[in-house]
């Protein structure tokens, strides 16, 4: 792989971070590809929380972009002991894109990454998203969940270096090692049209700001009708809310690093808007499901109380819908030790 530091190999064009690859002549830099990319690393780096980037690539053979993330201090040491987490990466005309894990364990068994095959829209802008938390990286593509790689416990730094502040990578690199390069393709482009990094916190998108995305929450319908969506109207702050339309719908969120044996505090505004019912909940805690029934049309706070079980460091918390054809909205949701 070959980084080129000229300009015209990482530009911005419009409101696009653009990437290229190309075979030019280049006085001086007598290598036979030349690639673009980008890095934080010493700049910006973080630790625990959420990142997303909506990209677009060119596809052909040989054609290698991706968005991935490294270790800022290598603090278990060089590669791979200090990890690697590749959050898009693809290969040629492949109808997968790949989300990877690295790390010193999996590395003396193989000398391979943990790989995950994803789908997504060829040929198209796709947003994809890791949530990263002090157990926990789980993967999305256009805010479907795709996959995850826990901690289990016991686990030291040979199975889970994710402890440690890492910094963002974007390229579009190429390789004649595995595959050969379509020259009639070239030159290949990686566009970045955003990347967001939002800081840790038990919930994520708990408002709906993140544009129009659900991203992590995630859907749940027992019937085709209706939808489950962010709305850029009816919202109880700021401008989105999460609504959910026709049958019975649902959207849940997986909520991790909580604390065994501890009380916890659930909190959302909720309404509804024409004739059903609906109710904020939380359920897989450790305990029995516990949930409060929405049943007024302008926005009042829902409160939940539960208490995680001994050996439980998750939730899963939900705004449901039942199938009496209407629509029911939430927003701001919050969780909180007691």
């Amino acid at each position: 792989m070959y980084l080129t530091s000229t300009s015209n190999y990482a530009y911005q064009n419009d409101t696009n971070l653009v990437l290229k690859m190309d075979n030019a002549v280049i006085p001086g830099d007598n290598v036979p590809y030349h690639t673009g990319g980008i890095e934080t690393r010493d700049k910006f780096n973080f630790k625990y929380g959420m990142i997303e980037a909506r990209m677009k690539y060119d596809e052909g053979n040989g054609a290698w972009p991706a968005f991935w993330m490294m270790p800022q201090f290598n603090t278990y040491g060089g590669w791979p002991r200090s990890g690697e987490i590749d959050i898009c990466e693809h290969f040629n005309t492949t109808t997968t894109t790949q989300q990877n894990v690295f790390t010193y364990k999996q590395h003396l068994i193989n000398q391979k990454a943990i790989i995950y095959s994803a789908p997504y829209i060829q040929n198209a802008y796709n947003v994809y998203t890791l949530l990263w938390t002090e157990n926990s990286l789980r993967f999305f593509v256009n805010g479907k969940f795709t996959t995850s790689y826990n901690k289990a416990p016991g686990d030291t730094w040979e199975a889970w270096p994710y402890d440690q502040p890492m910094y963002i990578i974007f390229n579009q690199s190429c390789t004649d090692t595995w595959w050969y390069i379509d020259l009639n393709k070239l030159p290949f482009h990686n566009r970045v049209d955003y990347v967001r990094v939002y800081q840790a916190s038990h919930i994520y998108n708990a408002g709906f700001e993140y544009g129009n995305a659900l991203t992590p929450w995630t859907a749940w319908s027992a019937n085709q009708t209706g939808a489950v969506s962010v709305v850029n109207n009816n919202a109880h702050s700021g401008t989105n809310a999460l609504s959910l339309s026709g049958g019975e719908k649902s959207a849940e969120q997986l909520v991790t690093s909580l604390k065994p044996n501890t009380t916890y505090v659930l909190k959302a505004y909720a309404k509804l808007g024409t004739g059903t019912g609906a109710s904020v909940g939380v359920k897989n805690y450790g305990g029995t499901t516990v949930g409060s029934a929405v049943t007024s049309n302008t926005y009042t706070q829902q409160q939940i109380t539960f208490t995680t079980g001994a050996t439980n460091t998750s939730a899963l918390i939900y705004f449901y819908k039942n199938s009496v054809n209407g629509t029911a909205y939430a927003d701001d949701f919050s969780l909180e030790e007691l």
